[in-house]
């Protein structure tokens, strides 16, 4: 998955706390299982380490979702930004 691909280009490791995008694999099919989205802890490492503003990841992210039809992806975007906003 490119996007795990692109968490270890920005540093970060293997994920085992949470179901994560960068949950380590062993097989395609393993892969294929893991969420798109990071977990709590990658996201927060990810904004320490290169100060990714979140709220602006989510909406961009939510419109992506929305563009290409991943209907449970952008509900479940929704719902973190309407978690995270003030």
């Amino acid at each position: 998955m490119l996007a795990h691909e692109v968490g270890h280009v920005f540093g970060l490791a293997h994920c085992t706390t949470y179901q994560c995008a960068m949950n380590g694999s062993n097989s395609l099919e393993e892969s294929d299982r893991r969420p798109l989205y990071l977990c709590p802890i990658c996201l927060k490492k990810l904004q320490w380490n290169r100060g990714i503003d979140t709220i602006l990841r989510y909406k961009k992210l939510q419109a992506f979702y929305d563009k290409h039809y991943l209907k449970e992806e952008a509900v479940w975007i929704g719902k973190r930004l309407e978690h995270i906003m003030p």
